[in-house]
């Protein structure tokens, strides 16, 4: 009986360091930091965002608010962007994640390798063309 207890507690410790409440953690403040978008408004942005080119990189000097303010300036124009991480680049794609969805509004629609595709709805009414779209896809 005494082993089933010990190994137990082995299993119960191991998602902990395995950093499983950390991850559960970076998960909740994505939540309430980011929009609500069901998987047909996101398939929908993935397939939108296909055929975009980079147009941000992040390199050897890393992440600033003055690059998050240029990208969020850009999304107000396009509203779909995508950014890329360089080989010399000391951020990881979860690190970058985790920088803009605690230091702005910005949804991140797709991880793909070292790409980010982020959304944020235009704040100018002739810049929300692809909002308007995600809007009706909402039902």
């Amino acid at each position: 009986m005494d082993k089933f207890h010990r190994s137990a507690e082995i299993k119960l410790n191991i998602p902990d360091q395995l950093g499983f409440f950390a991850q559960k953690e970076r998960n909740l403040v994505r939540i309430k930091t980011m929009e609500i978008l069901t998987g047909k408004q996101k398939r929908y942005l993935r397939a939108q965002g296909n055929k975009l080119p980079s147009i941000f990189t992040v390199g050897k000097n890393g992440l600033s608010k003055i690059w998050l303010q240029e990208v969020i300036a850009a999304l107000d124009q396009r509203e779909l962007v995508k950014v890329g991480l360089q080989q010399s680049s000391e951020v990881t794609a979860d690190q970058l994640i985790d920088f803009i969805h605690k230091n702005s509004r910005i949804t991140v629609i797709q991880k793909l390798g070292r790409t980010l595709l982020l959304y944020l709805p235009s704040k100018k009414e002739e810049n929300r063309r692809l909002s308007m779209e995600v809007g009706k896809l909402a039902n």
